[in-house]
C-alpha cells in the first residue's frame, strides 16, 4: 500500500530540508563575522566601480579637450 501512494521526486526536497535542520546553528560571532566580511566586500566593489567611473570621466575629459583644441586651431 505504501508503494502505491509513494510519489517519486519528493525525496530530494525532503533530504534538503532535513540537511538544513541538522546544520549547526551559527553563533552571534560567526554571524557578525560574515556580516562584516560581506560589508567589506561590497564596499571594495563600490570603490572599484567608483575608481573605474572616475578613470572613464578623466579619459572623456582628455578626449574632449583634444577635440576642442582641434576645433580652435581651424
Amino acid at each position: 500500500m505504501v508503494n502505491d501512494f509513494h510519489f517519486e521526486g519528493f525525496d530530494e526536497d525532503e533530504e534538503k530540508d532535513q540537511s538544513r535542520f541538522h546544520e549547526k546553528k551559527k553563533t552571534k560571532q560567526e554571524i557578525y563575522r560574515e556580516l562584516i566580511h560581506k560589508s567589506k566586500k561590497e564596499k571594495f566593489h563600490r570603490q572599484q566601480a567608483q575608481m573605474e567611473a572616475e578613470a572613464k570621466v578623466d579619459e572623456l575629459d582628455n578626449e574632449f579637450q583634444n577635440i576642442i583644441g582641434m576645433l580652435v586651431k581651424k
